[in-house]
């Protein structure tokens, strides 16, 4: 090539490919569904972001969308609760190829093995379907209900109607409080009870720290504090009376600066540059790496469900540092992620083993945990601490794309209990139908018992039958609530697999009036349909033929606005 002589452009810097990922990366920004042409030869780094080590609130899970006829779909989950990475390219030109590269993230090593030691890796789960994004989406679930998900106990065949303690008493939890929550859950007709953060302290804890201090400081003393001199028995010989199953909050992963562990047994926790990795909101991670720790949780585990008549374990928190710690083995220094999280794994599977029907609800400060790693070992996982409607309608609209909504918890109004609610009642109760639900605060719905009671018999009656088995339908596949290119609606369907009844919900985000036309896509053409609009209970009969061609009119009027139509076969 002569001096000065340019090098030659491509023919094209695109690719028949473009990549679908969630672009939140922080605490209760799940869910944002993004789709992105890739670009050729030039590489796509995907990875765990933020401060703690977890899979993280992106979820170590991507699409890639053939962009050119006939379309296809490839399928990249791991199931690995810990920091991770995966390496996208896609070459256009010479060599035509399509790589991916998914695993582990953080220093190395890794893991330093000891003669004879065997370590297995995480799965990586792949899949290529042909056809449009909801045959995608119905593949996704169809895999995790019958490959990932742990088989179900009798007592958790049906989705249950959970009461979180948080939603009326907050931290400051009394055995009075406890008594007047199981009543208004009783009365509310709720199956679960369960008892969030606040409730726990050893013998150095004052009622007066508890009111004050950061929850965590005793976090690791899994007693009963002081402000509950008869522990659990009054609340849980109540539960029983009224056919409700005890739920009980804990944070295995951490231990709070306070507490008679962490100050008893500090060789457990994790370590990094030769000191404990610093403390966040008085908290302090437990290393299960290493075997002592490892061994007392789990028998703690255990005491907690004998000694209390725990029916579901509530699993929150992780660990604090992004790389978790890191420890001496065979004289080279270990990032110690790997250990941490397989002693977690094992340790959740003895304890289903031991006990059968336990059921355990997965938290992690919302949804920094809700990989297929642990999803497989756990029942069912809250998706977000976020409560704010529009946001929470494009998380849920998100993570459905991954979990099938009979695993998913919408603690809606939990977190940030005080805050106002930018939506009419009716539209938060529709949206809590969308997967396990919750009461509302009592400060947000003047009339929350009638209206609570009104859309708990719905949920029963029309959507919890076909929840575990419905094929979902995302009319709008990406919403965005930035100003530049906001969405109007968020438009998703649950259909019965037989089709034999489907709900349709719409939500508006902007102010003002708007209609939009809705053409369910889980009806058969063949038969005839009683479809009854929620916001003024107007039942009309069409023919499903009609529907898919015609769909349904809905005019919408205001911030939060919303519908739900429900569409059930005739005989």
């Amino acid at each position: 090539m002569a001096e000065g002589d340019a090098f030659p452009e491509p023919d094209s810097l695109s690719t028949p490919y473009s990549l679908g990922w969630f672009a939140g990366n922080n605490w209760a920004r799940e869910g944002r569904f993004v789709w992105e042409p890739l670009t050729s030869s030039v590489t796509r780094h995907l990875t765990m972001r933020g401060p703690y080590g977890t899979s993280g609130y992106q979820c170590p899970f991507f699409l890639l969308r053939r962009d050119r006829p006939p379309e296809q779909y490839f399928v990249f989950s791991l199931a690995w609760s810990g920091p991770w990475q995966a390496r996208v390219l896609s070459d256009a030109g010479l060599y035509q190829v399509l790589q991916v590269r998914m695993g582990l993230e953080g220093p190395a090593p890794l893991r330093v093995l000891a003669p004879g030691e065997m370590a297995v890796v995480p799965a990586l789960h792949i899949g290529a379907v042909a056809g449009d994004f909801d045959t995608c989406v119905q593949a996704i679930h169809d895999h995790v209900r019958r490959s990932v998900v742990p088989a179900q106990p009798v007592r958790n065949r049906h989705p249950m109607i959970e009461c979180n303690s948080l939603t009326r008493a907050n931290l400051k939890v009394t055995e009075a409080t406890m008594l007047e929550d199981v009543a208004h859950a009783h009365s509310l007709g709720c199956e679960v009870y369960m008892q969030d953060a606040g409730w726990y302290g050893g013998a150095n804890a004052t009622t007066e720290d508890r009111n004050s201090a950061p929850y965590p400081r005793y976090i690791g003393d899994w007693v009963p504090g002081p402000w509950l001199p008869n522990g659990f028995k009054p609340a849980r010989d109540a539960m029983r009376k009224h056919g409700l199953l005890f739920g009980l909050w804990i944070e295995p992963e951490g231990v709070g600066i306070r507490s008679i562990v962490a100050t008893g047994h500090p060789e457990w926790l994790a370590q990094k540059d030769g000191r404990p990795v610093p403390e966040v909101m008085e908290r302090l991670n437990l290393d299960l790496a290493n075997p002592g720790a490892a061994a007392w949780l789990e028998s703690e585990f255990e005491r907690i469900i004998r000694d209390y008549g725990v029916d579901i374990l509530r699993l929150d928190g992780a660990p604090m540092a992004a790389q978790v710690g890191e420890r001496a083995v065979a004289g080279r220094i270990e990032n110690s992620a790997w250990r941490h999280v397989d002693a977690l794994y094992g340790v959740l599977e003895r304890t289903r083993r031991r006990f059968p029907d336990l059921l355990i609800e997965n938290c992690c400060g919302g949804g920094g945990r809700n990989d297929w790693g642990i999803v497989s070992r756990t029942h069912w996982a809250q998706l977000s601490d976020q409560h704010r409607p529009a946001e929470t309608v494009q998380i849920l609209n998100g993570l459905t794309m991954f979990l099938p909504p009979e695993l998913c918890l919408n603690i809606f109004g939990v977190v940030m209990q005080g805050q106002p609610f930018t939506a009419p009642v009716a539209s938060l109760y529709r949206l809590l139908m969308l997967g396990r639900p919750l009461p509302l605060p009592p400060d947000v719905d003047p009339d929350w018992a009638r209206n609570a009671k009104r859309y708990f018999a719905l949920f029963r009656e029309f959507v919890a039958p076909m929840l575990s088995t419905c094929r979902v339908f995302h009319h709008t596949p990406v919403v965005r609530l930035e100003a530049a290119g906001a969405s109007t609606f968020c438009i998703l369907e649950y259909a019965a697999a037989d089709a034999s009844r489907s709900s349709v919900w719409v939500f508006q985000f902007p102010d003002g009036r708007r209609s939009v036309t809705v053409s369910p896509r889980g009806v058969d053409p063949q038969r005839r349909y009683r479809v009854t609009a929620d916001s003024c209970d107007a039942v009309v009969e069409r023919d499903g033929a009609d529907l898919r061609t015609r769909g349904l009119e809905v005019a919408l009027d205001g911030v939060m606005a919303s519908e739900w139509f429900r569409l059930e076969a005739l005989h």
